[in-house]
Protein backbone atom coordinates (compact mmCIF):
# COMPACT_ATOMS: atom_id res chain seq x y z
CA UNK A 1 0.00 0.00 0.00
CA UNK A 2 1.06 3.59 -0.44
CA UNK A 3 0.15 6.83 1.27
CA UNK A 4 -2.82 8.90 0.16
CA UNK A 5 -1.98 11.44 -2.52
CA UNK A 6 -1.42 14.91 -0.97
CA UNK A 7 -4.23 17.44 -1.09
CA UNK A 8 -2.11 20.44 -0.06
CA UNK A 9 0.95 21.86 -1.74
CA UNK A 10 2.31 24.12 -4.46
CA UNK A 11 1.75 23.69 -8.19
CA UNK A 12 3.95 24.66 -11.09
CA UNK A 13 2.53 24.37 -14.59
CA UNK A 14 4.14 24.63 -17.99
CA UNK A 15 2.35 24.99 -21.31
CA UNK A 16 4.91 24.65 -24.10
CA UNK A 17 4.54 25.50 -27.80
CA UNK A 18 6.09 23.00 -30.19
CA UNK A 19 8.11 24.75 -32.88
CA UNK A 20 6.84 23.74 -36.31
CA UNK A 21 10.28 23.06 -37.79
CA UNK A 22 11.09 20.52 -35.07
CA UNK A 23 8.92 17.74 -36.57
CA UNK A 24 8.15 16.59 -33.02
CA UNK A 25 4.65 15.53 -32.04
CA UNK A 26 3.11 16.39 -28.70
CA UNK A 27 3.55 12.76 -27.66
CA UNK A 28 7.25 12.92 -28.64
CA UNK A 29 7.70 15.84 -26.24
CA UNK A 30 5.85 14.03 -23.46
CA UNK A 31 7.93 10.90 -24.04
CA UNK A 32 11.16 12.92 -23.84
CA UNK A 33 10.09 14.48 -20.54
CA UNK A 34 8.85 11.15 -19.19
CA UNK A 35 12.14 9.40 -19.87
CA UNK A 36 14.51 12.29 -19.10
CA UNK A 37 12.88 14.72 -16.66
CA UNK A 38 10.31 12.62 -14.77
CA UNK A 39 12.97 10.42 -13.13
CA UNK A 40 14.69 13.60 -11.92
CA UNK A 41 11.68 15.58 -10.73
CA UNK A 42 10.06 12.66 -8.91
CA UNK A 43 13.18 12.35 -6.74
CA UNK A 44 13.45 16.07 -5.91
CA UNK A 45 12.86 17.18 -2.32
CA UNK A 46 9.18 17.59 -1.50
CA UNK A 47 7.84 15.92 -4.65
CA UNK A 48 4.10 15.11 -4.63
CA UNK A 49 2.68 14.87 -8.17
CA UNK A 50 3.70 14.80 -11.85
CA UNK A 51 1.26 15.24 -14.74
CA UNK A 52 1.95 15.32 -18.46
CA UNK A 53 -0.93 15.83 -20.90
CA UNK A 54 -1.71 16.44 -24.53
CA UNK A 55 -3.99 19.44 -24.99
CA UNK A 56 -6.10 18.59 -28.03
CA UNK A 57 -3.85 20.97 -29.97
CA UNK A 58 -0.91 19.08 -31.45
CA UNK A 59 1.30 22.20 -31.30
CA UNK A 60 1.17 22.48 -27.48
CA UNK A 61 1.87 20.20 -24.53
CA UNK A 62 1.13 20.62 -20.81
CA UNK A 63 3.03 19.60 -17.66
CA UNK A 64 2.30 20.10 -13.98
CA UNK A 65 4.21 19.27 -10.82
CA UNK A 66 3.14 19.54 -7.19
CA UNK A 67 5.51 19.97 -4.23
CA UNK A 68 5.28 20.52 -0.50
CA UNK A 69 6.76 24.05 -0.51
CA UNK A 70 6.94 26.99 -2.89
CA UNK A 71 10.73 26.71 -2.91
CA UNK A 72 10.69 23.04 -3.92
CA UNK A 73 8.10 23.76 -6.62
CA UNK A 74 10.22 26.64 -7.96
CA UNK A 75 13.25 24.32 -8.11
CA UNK A 76 11.23 21.89 -10.26
CA UNK A 77 10.15 24.73 -12.55
CA UNK A 78 13.76 25.79 -13.03
CA UNK A 79 14.79 22.15 -13.46
CA UNK A 80 12.31 21.73 -16.31
CA UNK A 81 13.66 24.83 -18.05
CA UNK A 82 17.23 23.52 -17.67
CA UNK A 83 16.18 20.10 -18.97
CA UNK A 84 14.88 21.72 -22.15
CA UNK A 85 17.84 24.09 -22.52
CA UNK A 86 20.41 21.30 -22.15
CA UNK A 87 18.75 18.58 -24.21
CA UNK A 88 17.24 17.69 -27.57
CA UNK A 89 14.15 19.83 -26.87
CA UNK A 90 16.21 23.04 -26.96
CA UNK A 91 14.79 25.08 -29.83
CA UNK A 92 12.05 22.49 -30.41
CA UNK A 93 9.69 23.85 -27.76
CA UNK A 94 9.21 27.35 -26.35
CA UNK A 95 7.38 28.58 -23.24
CA UNK A 96 3.76 29.59 -23.80
CA UNK A 97 2.48 30.07 -20.26
CA UNK A 98 3.93 28.99 -16.92
CA UNK A 99 2.32 29.36 -13.49
CA UNK A 100 3.48 28.99 -9.89
CA UNK A 101 0.60 28.72 -7.44
CA UNK A 102 -0.43 27.56 -3.95
CA UNK A 103 -3.11 24.87 -3.81
CA UNK A 104 -6.16 26.33 -2.02
CA UNK A 105 -8.61 23.47 -2.55
CA UNK A 106 -8.56 19.86 -3.66
CA UNK A 107 -11.42 17.35 -3.80
CA UNK A 108 -11.07 13.67 -4.75
CA UNK A 109 -13.63 11.06 -5.70
CA UNK A 110 -12.58 9.04 -2.65
CA UNK A 111 -11.18 9.88 0.76
CA UNK A 112 -7.77 8.38 0.04
CA UNK A 113 -6.42 8.20 -3.50
CA UNK A 114 -3.46 5.85 -3.88
CA UNK A 115 -3.53 5.20 -7.64
CA UNK A 116 -2.27 7.36 -10.48
CA UNK A 117 -4.40 8.99 -13.18
CA UNK A 118 -2.65 7.60 -16.24
CA UNK A 119 -5.11 7.42 -19.12
CA UNK A 120 -7.54 9.87 -17.50
CA UNK A 121 -8.61 13.19 -18.97
CA UNK A 122 -7.43 16.54 -17.64
CA UNK A 123 -9.35 19.78 -18.00
CA UNK A 124 -7.58 22.94 -16.85
CA UNK A 125 -8.44 26.61 -16.78
CA UNK A 126 -6.57 29.79 -15.86
CA UNK A 127 -8.65 32.69 -14.57
CA UNK A 128 -7.41 36.27 -14.27
CA UNK A 129 -8.87 37.67 -11.04
CA UNK A 130 -9.91 41.29 -10.81
CA UNK A 131 -11.39 41.30 -7.28
CA UNK A 132 -8.88 42.72 -4.82
CA UNK A 133 -10.78 40.93 -2.01
CA UNK A 134 -9.78 37.50 -3.31
CA UNK A 135 -8.39 35.34 -0.52
CA UNK A 136 -7.50 31.65 -0.20
CA UNK A 137 -10.59 31.28 2.01
CA UNK A 138 -12.93 32.83 -0.58
CA UNK A 139 -11.47 30.66 -3.33
CA UNK A 140 -11.84 27.55 -1.16
CA UNK A 141 -15.52 28.38 -0.61
CA UNK A 142 -16.05 28.97 -4.34
CA UNK A 143 -14.33 25.67 -5.15
CA UNK A 144 -16.44 23.85 -2.56
CA UNK A 145 -19.62 25.34 -4.03
CA UNK A 146 -18.64 24.25 -7.56
CA UNK A 147 -17.78 20.76 -6.32
CA UNK A 148 -20.98 20.33 -4.32
CA UNK A 149 -23.36 21.87 -6.85
CA UNK A 150 -21.92 20.62 -10.12
CA UNK A 151 -18.78 18.53 -10.45
CA UNK A 152 -19.26 15.66 -8.00
CA UNK A 153 -22.54 14.78 -9.73
CA UNK A 154 -20.95 14.20 -13.14
CA UNK A 155 -20.07 10.58 -13.89
CA UNK A 156 -16.37 9.84 -14.05
CA UNK A 157 -15.27 12.51 -11.56
CA UNK A 158 -11.74 11.85 -10.22
CA UNK A 159 -10.33 15.12 -8.83
CA UNK A 160 -10.83 18.90 -8.71
CA UNK A 161 -8.14 21.38 -7.60
CA UNK A 162 -7.58 25.10 -7.53
CA UNK A 163 -4.41 27.08 -6.89
CA UNK A 164 -3.84 30.81 -6.39
CA UNK A 165 -0.83 32.77 -7.56
CA UNK A 166 1.10 34.62 -4.92
CA UNK A 167 1.72 37.28 -3.96
CA UNK A 168 -1.40 39.21 -4.84
CA UNK A 169 -3.70 36.37 -5.96
CA UNK A 170 -3.99 37.77 -9.48
CA UNK A 171 -4.87 34.43 -11.06
CA UNK A 172 -6.51 31.12 -10.24
CA UNK A 173 -5.40 27.90 -11.92
CA UNK A 174 -8.02 25.12 -11.79
CA UNK A 175 -7.84 21.54 -12.98
CA UNK A 176 -10.20 18.57 -13.04
CA UNK A 177 -9.43 14.92 -13.77
CA UNK A 178 -12.08 12.70 -15.39
CA UNK A 179 -12.24 9.02 -16.31
CA UNK A 180 -13.33 9.63 -19.92
CA UNK A 181 -13.15 12.37 -22.50
CA UNK A 182 -16.95 12.54 -22.58
CA UNK A 183 -17.02 13.21 -18.83
CA UNK A 184 -14.43 15.97 -19.24
CA UNK A 185 -16.43 17.62 -22.05
CA UNK A 186 -19.60 17.48 -19.95
CA UNK A 187 -17.76 19.04 -17.00
CA UNK A 188 -16.34 21.90 -19.07
CA UNK A 189 -19.85 22.67 -20.33
CA UNK A 190 -21.19 22.55 -16.76
CA UNK A 191 -18.48 24.92 -15.52
CA UNK A 192 -19.27 27.41 -18.28
CA UNK A 193 -22.96 27.28 -17.33
CA UNK A 194 -22.25 27.67 -13.60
Amino acid sequence: TCDCQPTEGYLVTRLWDIVGESNLTDQDVIDEFNTGFAPLVTHMAGFQRYIAATTGNSSTVFFMNQFDTAEHAKAAQEGAKDFVKNGILDGAITPNQFTEDQLVFHFDSSDCVTSDSTGSYLAQRLYKLSDENTTPESMYQEGLNMYNQTLQNIDGFVAYSGALSSPGYEQLFVYNIWETEEDAVEAVAAVRAY
